[in-house]
């Protein structure tokens, strides 16, 4: 996809450049800003190999990425999780967590002066 077929999406997904560069900056998880972001050196005149090349990615995965974009607009650049393992703890208790390291660990019934990952195995 060249720069023609970007503005054309860019147009017919009401997106200016300025638009971009505040979606990249927002964006919930890196490889969205990722994703964002070469749409913006593609939109400036790089080549998907040029892009790819800056990104340290394939240029098929550049190539990927703007025909989602096209396709989708910016909902077709979001990040879904795929692989790994899901996480340990869900949303409800991650925010638990990070409400508790905040505090001194002896406020959690720990008797350590400091946080510390052996600590709180």
């Amino acid at each position: 996809m060249g720069v023609r077929e970007i503005e054309r999406s860019l147009e017919q997904w009401q997106l200016g450049i300025k638009d971009l560069r505040r979606r990249m900056l927002l964006a919930p998880t890196p490889p969205e800003r990722e994703r964002w972001y070469a749409i913006l050196l593609l939109v400036q005149g790089l080549t998907a190999a040029a892009t790819a090349e800056a990104l340290e990615r394939d240029p098929h995965t550049i190539g990927r990425w703007a025909s989602a974009f096209g396709e989708g607009g910016p909902a077709g650049l979001m990040f879904e999780q795929t692989g790994g393992s899901p996480p340990a703890l869900d949303e409800a208790q991650q925010e638990d967590l990070k409400r508790a390291v905040q505090e001194s660990p002896t406020t959690s019934g720990m008797e350590l002066a400091n946080w510390y990952w052996k600590g709180v195995r």
